[in-house]
């Protein structure tokens, strides 16, 4: 089977602006997940690049708020070593995941041309948000803006890293054989991202974004925004001036 998401996803580079979101179609299996979960009010989107500091991010805010909890992303790529990550993302080989994509049982999946690899959502790991006494968080690429379309009641959160920099060390830590390319490519999706953000904030298709300087305090305020939504036109001011010294 050929595994072809071009219908739902332009490429990675090309996907944040009002057009592409605004294009966007579900497919069936997300409209009905969708009568069934409802429109995701306890659902936070975390996205960015690679290397943003996503993932760090979630997991302080799951150690600030009590009843939250992770929705795992599925890959086809390799766990990376020293990292348990069986507990943050769920891996499969690539017959499973085109198996389980044709099956409708893998969906808001992409093909991320970096690595060659696919990435998706498990049709039971979101059904968790049903639990309306807990709060999900998923962090993800810009893949997730298809979630938003989805679920339009989630708070969808964008991370920015500090500089283009400090992009590269991460990345190299890491040190994937993919990391130059990683980087390359993280450096067009942020520069597609601050080019976009103005308006995806106006439109309210993008609720809050950071230039995630600090995990930590990304996180407390994250977490201080859920409990009082008010703040969200100081936070979104805040944002939208910081972005226009970002480094180039």
């Amino acid at each position: 089977m050929l595994f072809d998401t071009n219908f739902l996803l332009p490429s990675f580079a090309q996907q944040f602006n009002i057009d592409f979101f605004r294009r966007l179609k579900l497919n069936h299996k997300a409209i009905e997940l969708q009568k069934e979960l409802g429109f995701g009010k306890n659902l936070i989107l975390l996205l960015g690049v690679s290397g943003g500091g996503r993932d760090t991010v979630l997991e302080e805010c799951l150690e600030l708020i009590n009843k939250s909890e992770r929705i795992r992303r599925i890959s086809t790529r390799q766990p990376r070593n020293g990292i348990k990550e069986g507990e943050r993302m769920m891996f499969l080989v690539k017959k499973d995941f085109l198996e389980g994509f044709e099956t409708k049982n893998i969906f808001f999946a992409g093909h991320y041309h970096v690595n060659n690899e696919f990435y998706g959502i498990n049709c039971k790991e979101i059904r968790k948000i049903k639990n309306k006494k807990n709060i999900y968080f998923i962090e993800n690429t810009l893949i997730g803006l298809s979630l938003k379309k989805a679920f339009p009641k989630s708070r969808l959160i964008i991370l920015i890293p500090p500089s283009f920099k400090f992009l590269k060390k991460r990345l190299l830590i890491r040190n994937d054989r993919d990391c130059l390319k990683r980087f390359r490519n993280s450096c067009l999706e942020v520069k597609n991202i601050i080019s976009n953000i103005k308006e995806m904030v106006e439109c309210n298709i993008v609720d809050l974004a950071f230039i995630n300087m600090n995990s930590k305090n990304t996180a407390s305020e994250i977490v201080e925004f859920l409990n009082n939504p008010g703040s969200i036109n100081e936070l979104k001011e805040r944002f939208l001036k910081q972005i226009k010294n970002y480094e180039e």
